[in-house]
C-alpha cells in the first residue's frame, strides 16, 4: 500500500480526555448498549468460533459477557491508539465499537487491526456515520449564523468505508447502516448526552467558544423544533464494517 500523507483533524489528546469524562461521569449510555446488542445479534448469527479476541470502546461488557460464554477469551480496551501498532497477534476476532469514526489515520488504523488477525479472523466496527445530527448542526449555525464554525465531526460514509477496508486488504467485506431516532425534551439533555457518550468535539482545530446570545439563540432554535409532543428529534446513522482477514 503506497504512503499516504494523514491529515490532522482530530487531536488525539482531546479525544482521550473526552473518553476520560465521559467514564467517570457514568451517565447516559443508550448508544453504546445499542452498539453492543447489534454486534451480539451479528455474532450470533455468524456463529463465531472460539478464539482470542479483542473489543474496544466506551462500554464493552455486554458483548464480553456475550462471547465468554461461547469460550472466547476477550481483551477489553475503552481507549486504545488504533493509529499505532497493536500489541496483539493471532486474534480471531476485533470489535471496535464508535472508535473509528473521529482518528486521523482510518487507513492506516485498518492495516494495524488487520496485522492483529490471523488468517480467517472477523472484523466488526461500528460508529456513527454521516448524515447524523442534522438537528444539532442546524441548531448551532441558528444559534451564531453570522460565525459559522466547525463544530460537529466530519463523518465517513458507507461507500468509502468499502473501499477502505478493501485498500487495507481485508475480504468479503460487508458494510450496512441502520438509524436511531433519539428525543430529546430540553437543548441541556442533548448536550448532556454527548458529553456523557464522549461525543463531543475533539477538533484539532477548536471552534470559537460560544457566546451568551448564541447560547440563548440556540436554545431558541431548539424550541421551534419542537413536535406535537414537546419534543425534538435528532437522528444517528450507524456505520458497521464486517470483514475477515
Amino acid at each position: 500500500m503506497q504512503n499516504h500523507e494523514v491529515p490532522h483533524i482530530f487531536c488525539p489528546k482531546r479525544r482521550s480526555l473526552t473518553f476520560a469524562r465521559a467514564i467517570n461521569r457514568r451517565g447516559a449510555d443508550w448508544l453504546i448498549k445499542s452498539m453492543q446488542t447489534d454486534i451480539i445479534e451479528r455474532l450470533d448469527f455468524i456463529q463465531q468460533k472460539p478464539c482470542n479476541a479483542v473489543s474496544v470502546g466506551l462500554d464493552t461488557a455486554l458483548v464480553k459477557e456475550f462471547l465468554n460464554k461461547r469460550s472466547i477469551e476477550v481483551h477489553c480496551y475503552q481507549d486504545l491508539n488504533e493509529e499505532k501498532p497493536i500489541n496483539h497477534d493471532n486474534l480471531g476476532l476485533f470489535i471496535s465499537l464508535g472508535r473509528l469514526g473521529n482518528i486521523n489515520d482510518l487507513p492506516g488504523a485498518l492495516i494495524h487491526i488487520r496485522n492483529t488477525m490471523k488468517q480467517g479472523g472477523l472484523f466488526l466496527a461500528q460508529f456513527i456515520a454521516s448524515g447524523s445530527f442534522t438537528t444539532l448542526r442546524s441548531i448551532m449555525l441558528k444559534g451564531e449564523p453570522n460565525r459559522p464554525a466547525a463544530r460537529v465531526h466530519p463523518m465517513i460514509d458507507d461507500k468509502t468505508s468499502g473501499l477502505l477496508l478493501s485498500r487495507a486488504g481485508f475480504s468479503k467485506n460487508v458494510v450496512d447502516t441502520y438509524s436511531i431516532d433519539v428525543r430529546y425534551s430540553t437543548f441541556e439533555g442533548l448536550i448532556s448526552d454527548l458529553r456523557d457518550q464522549a461525543l463531543t468535539s475533539i477538533l484539532a482545530s477548536k471552534a470559537p467558544y460560544y457566546r451568551k446570545d448564541g447560547l440563548v439563540a440556540a436554545k431558541h432554535a431548539f424550541e421551534e423544533m419542537r413536535e406535537n409532543d414537546g419534543k425534538v428529534t435528532e437522528k444517528l446513522t450507524l456505520l458497521t464494517l464486517t470483514a475477515w482477514r
